[in-house]
């Protein structure tokens, strides 16, 4: 099963929203319709930076992890 970047993208703004109770727009300033603040200050913009994700999230593979230790 595949997942596109737009509703990984989705998700996140709306966890933004639900964490912080203030508007998140998607790569522009939230609208006056905006929910749950409008485009009221503070609010959030969330922003594509273009990659394709590949291997584990949030971390290295085990073939590059080097340790350092004494």
């Amino acid at each position: 099963m595949t997942v596109s970047g737009r509703q990984v993208a989705l998700a996140a703004q709306a966890m933004i929203v639900v964490a912080t109770g203030r508007s998140c727009g998607y790569g522009t300033i939230p609208v006056a319709a905006s929910q749950p603040t409008g485009a009221a200050l503070p609010y959030t913009v969330l922003y594509e930076l273009g990659q394709a994700p590949s291997g584990p999230p949030f971390g290295k593979s085990p073939s590059t992890l080097s340790g350092l230790h004494d």
